[in-house]
């Protein structure tokens, strides 16, 4: 294989996946914004959610401890 088609080669090869790329990332849409009321509310959530994980895992039960 000479220089030139191995040159040629790895252009080719370059344009292909700088346009899987560019097509790839243009296809996907982007996330919904959120309200800040919606990201506090999922937040709290979580908290409670991780406060109850807490309180299973140290056998308190399921009763508030505060």
């Amino acid at each position: 294989m000479s220089k030139r088609m191995l040159s040629q080669a790895l252009a080719l090869i370059a344009a292909v996946v700088g346009s899987v790329s560019l097509f790839g990332c243009s296809s996907t849409a982007p996330a919904p914004e959120r309200s800040t009321s919606e990201i506090k509310n999922d937040a709290d959530k979580a908290f409670k959610d991780m406060k109850q994980e807490e309180r299973e895992y140290r056998g308190e039960g399921t009763s508030p401890s505060r």
